[in-house]
């Protein structure tokens, strides 16, 4: 009977004892009046800024507020599918219509590289250890 009352008590306490942390999910309605957005990419720059590529622009959150980008900030296109930053700061923003996009912190310009821009959409952006900034695209490598 004692180990039996011992058993109840365990039974009885240890739920009450051990309980689960459960994460916290907050929702953000990103901009208001648009429900068509589709997010491509997701980036945090060293400022702790979190970029989000879509296919209506670039969002930059800031924790409290969302400020969109356009093509009428001169972004080289809405359609934003890749984002990286280079050690001085500078973010590369990769498009689906091949172009690029840099962004200093102050302003956005198109990059236009030596030997021409890709047709195909620029996948991913990567920057080594010498500061070698590289695309890859869908359909023509890298």
């Amino acid at each position: 009977m004692r180990v039996f009352k011992s058993f109840i008590y365990i039974v009885l306490l240890v739920p009450v004892l051990v309980q689960a942390q459960f994460p916290r999910i907050d929702s953000y309605k990103m901009l208001k009046n648009r429900k068509d957005i589709e997010v491509n990419t997701l980036f945090q720059c060293n400022q702790g800024f979190l970029w989000i590529g879509t296919n209506d622009g670039l969002i930059r959150f800031d924790g409290v507020d969302f400020k969109l980008y356009t093509s009428t900030d001169s972004l080289s296109d809405n359609e934003v599918v890749s984002i990286n930053q280079g050690p001085e700061g500078i973010l590369w923003i990769g498009h689906q219509n091949g172009s690029s996009t840099l962004y200093d912190q102050q302003y956005f310009r198109p990059f236009n590289p030596e030997e021409g821009l890709s047709v195909k959409p620029i996948s991913s952006i990567f920057i080594d250890k010498q500061e070698t900034v590289w695309f890859s695209t869908f359909g023509e490598g890298v």
